[in-house]
């Protein structure tokens, strides 16, 4: 049996104001993301700025969803605002707002641009503003660069002998690509993940608030705005899983770069300090050079190491850009291929807690109906001038 209609105006205004209420919380994350989760300071250096443009982009591109799904809330918002006077018997005159009187302009018709507040809506107060606690990430200092920078001035006191014996210059090939501050990285992903977690508790707000609602509108118009809230929470939330997965490839990669600056640190700074002082203390010529030479091929082992751990690097930097570039459009991107570019970035490092965390979200995101069926306008209640007051399925 078709349910019937039933509405009760001041049900449908105070969920209305509930929905202006996330949306203004989504323009907040919004603005949030496009502020804090871009590249900030510090990519500098091959390795850094190789990444710098799909960080940019994709903080580009993600708060361009956020923003449209906002777009659609308060589309949506204005509506079940207009449905709620409508259902009230008002006449239209009463709570229309008009661009123009028609009188200044006869020639012109008054176009309606919004709709007056509906009088003693019900509260449906939102449980959370995550928005408000959005705080900008600290970009804390790399302690460790100014040591790789050490070693790089000293590097280049040696760096023709040194290339003499490995065939490059240890200059370009060690210090110079790992420049600039992987903090910086570190705090793009963590404005991406702190922004999916809180978009996520935004919209919970609209659907805890559903069951509410539902036994005071009944009819057509009903099941299809809670189809339609359902399907907008569900496609704008999978931002949830997919900022902490792509936030969390900025930690890895971040974490890596810091490695191989400790690796520079911790093992070539001595080789490069035993040279300079053999350099200084032992110097002979010609008999020097051939001294220096044979120190430099003793240790060249360590040398090349430190630049297989930057190549290495380098390649996780260049299978992360393909991973972000695919989350850019989540749309038309299958989890497939998220998951096939995530695995050589996971196989790089041995984190098993941070392994699970992915699967999980990988798991979330696996959902692609949920993007594809998400909502591309506002909510009506007259689609194709359909009865407001028909019956439902």
């Amino acid at each position: 049996m078709a349910e019937g209609f039933h509405a009760v105006p001041e049900q449908i205004a105070g969920y209305g104001v509930l929905v202006d209420t996330v949306s203004k919380q989504l323009s907040g994350i919004q603005q949030y993301v496009a502020e804090n989760a871009k590249a900030g300071p510090g990519f500098d250096g091959l390795v850094m700025s190789l990444i710098k443009a799909p960080v940019d982009t994709y903080a580009l591109e993600t708060s361009k969803r956020i923003l449209s799904h906002g777009n659609h809330l308060v589309d949506t918002g204005t509506e079940l605002k207009r449905t709620a006077w409508d259902y009230s018997g008002a006449d239209k005159s009463a709570y229309q707002i008009f661009a123009d009187d028609g009188i200044s302009n006869p020639n012109v018709p008054p176009q309606v641009t919004g709709y007056k507040d509906f009088p003693d809506p019900v509260s449906y107060p939102a449980g959370s503003d995550p928005a408000a606690a959005l705080k900008p990430p600290e970009i804390a200092e790399a302690d460790i660069q100014s040591k790789v920078d050490e070693v790089g001035g000293s590097l280049k006191v040696i760096d023709w002998a040194v290339s003499q014996v490995t065939g490059w210059s240890p200059v370009e090939a060690i210090t110079e690509p790992i420049s600039g501050n992987w903090n910086s990285l570190k705090a793009s992903g963590e404005a991406l993940k702190n922004a999916g977690t809180a978009l996520e508790e935004s919209l919970d707000n609209l659907t805890k608030a559903l069951p509410t609602l539902d036994p005071h509108w009944n009819g057509g118009a009903a099941q299809d705005f809670h189809g339609y809230i359902t399907k907008l929470v569900n496609g704008a939330g999978q931002e949830g899983p997919l900022n902490r997965i792509v936030g969390g490839v900025y930690d890895l990669v971040a974490d890596q770069i810091e490695k191989v600056a400790q690796f520079v640190v911790d093992k070539l700074k001595h080789v490069v300090d035993q040279i300079l002082e053999k350099l200084a203390t032992g110097w002979i010529p010609f008999i020097g050079w051939a001294r220096l030479i044979d120190f430099i091929k003793e240790c060249v082992g360590i040398f090349q190491q430190a630049r297989e751990m930057v190549n290495t690097v380098q390649e996780l930097v260049e299978n992360a850009k393909q991973l972000i570039e695919i989350a850019q459009d989540p749309v038309g991107a299958a989890q497939e291929a998220i998951e096939e570019k995530l695995q050589p970035i996971e196989e790089q490092v041995d984190r098993y807690q941070r392994g699970a965390e992915v699967a999980k979200n990988l798991a979330d995101v696996a959902d692609t109906q949920a993007w594809e069926d998400s909502p591309d306008q506002g909510y009506t209640s007259i689609p194709g001038n359909a009865d407001p007051r028909r019956p439902g399925a």
